[in-house]
């Protein structure tokens, strides 16, 4: 079977081995005391992580489905799942974000949890070891939301500091050095109004639209006009003015105040949409659509329409486009039915919202599309409940 750009598990690790103060694979499982996290939400939204997904239900529920090697589903125990499984947490759930192994949540009262693969401290807890239960982020920051990569977390506090932990072998921490971090540590000189998390880079924009990128640079994702890793915020060349940001495995994307997509860095797949080979600056994607958010996967990246329609581009091996093939696309098309909401991309599979519940499309062997299979679906398929 052709396996999946690099993602981590135990299988993997050596994707986030060489970090200063890197531990070994066999850092324990520990599991916690269940943490209840409390929040009332309106709508369902959902999360796609490395080889897992995750979403806050219409009541508040959260969910997680797909691989479960690290405890990244939060259901206490280490069983896959191909069909949504209440987190082992109080019923009422909270923002999620979904990374690489791990997933982080935000309850009501602005307090993050985290739990899965901790190996790299992106679970905040002060230490190096996997928890299949939600556990508090330890500390007084509260936050607005949480983004995940790799092996490490970012969070929006309150008063728009930006607080990163986890890996930083690349910088992508942002507090000008290497050394990872076990617990939240603030980003050197930025205030923001939104983040986003890659695999091993960050970005943020300002409440001005000011793009930000830091970390791993080797394909120009940060947008500065070279190739080189940043261990702080740089701005994005270009001077424009962003509403959304993406950052994916090797590039970023966002969205412009006019509506118009831009996209920089590795650009193999096509997954900038912008012809041609790899951009160390903003390019615009080439589309007649308007957008008002965007998402990336690791070849692929997606965006949505004001009235709800999704189109996608890039590399579609396995459906993550949505469009019925799994032939790649060098421009947008767009993904069969909507309108959508809660869109989201990690890897090569795509979540969203659809009439009130989760669905999934893409690649789908650790069961991460959550509709009981193992089949990788080439247009959007309900995520169902699990007996579990």
């Amino acid at each position: 079977m052709t396996s999946l750009p690099p993602l981590p598990g135990r299988a993997r690790r050596a994707l986030a081995a060489g970090a200063a103060g890197a531990a070994s694979a066999s850092a324990p499982l520990v599991a916690p005391a269940v943490e209840r996290l409390t929040v009332s939400l309106a709508r369902t939204t959902a999360a796609a992580g490395g080889r897992h997904s995750c979403a806050v239900l219409g009541d508040g529920a959260l969910a997680c489905w797909g691989a479960n090697t690290d405890g990244q589903l939060g259901t206490g125990d280490l069983d896959a799942r191909e069909q949504q499984a209440r987190v082992a947490a109080d019923d009422r759930g909270a923002r999620v974000a979904a990374g690489g192994a791990h997933t982080c949540a935000v309850s009501g009262d602005g307090a993050a949890y985290c739990w899965g693969d901790g190996e790299r401290g992106q679970l905040g807890a002060g230490a190096r070891s996997a928890r299949p239960a939600p556990m508090r982020v330890p500390g007084s920051w509260r936050f607005r939301g949480l983004r995940a990569g790799l092996a490490h977390t970012c969070g929006l506090a309150m008063d728009g500091a930006v607080l990163c932990w986890g890996a930083n072998d690349r910088g992508q921490l942002g507090d000008n050095g290497t050394a990872d971090r076990l617990v939240p540590t603030a980003v050197a000189g930025l205030r923001a109004a939104s983040l986003t998390v890659g695999w091993r880079h960050s970005c943020a924009l300002t409440a001005d639209g000011a793009a930000f990128c830091w970390g791993s640079n080797d394909d120009g994702q940060l947008g500065d006009g070279t190739r080189n890793s940043r261990r702080a915020p740089a701005p994005v060349g270009g001077g424009l003015r962003f509403v959304s940001i993406a950052a994916g495995a090797g590039h970023t994307c966002a969205v412009a105040g006019d509506g118009r997509a831009y996209c920089w860095g590795r650009n193999a797949a096509s997954q900038l949409g912008t012809g041609g080979g790899a951009q160390l600056l903003p390019a615009p994607v080439e589309t007649s659509q308007r957008f008002v958010t965007v998402v990336t996967g690791s070849t692929h990246s997606c965006a949505r329409t004001s009235g709800g329609l999704v189109f996608c581009w890039g590399g579609n091996t396995y459906g993550q486009l949505g469009d019925g093939t799994t032939v790649g696309q060098a421009r947008p098309v767009r993904v069969a039915g909507g309108p959508y909401g809660g869109l989201s991309a990690a890897g090569a599979h795509t979540c969203a919202t659809l009439d009130g519940a989760a669905v999934c499309w893409g690649y789908n062997v650790d069961g991460q599309l959550g509709d009981g299979t193992r089949a990788h679906r080439a247009s959007p398929m309900r995520v169902t409940a699990s007996a579990h």
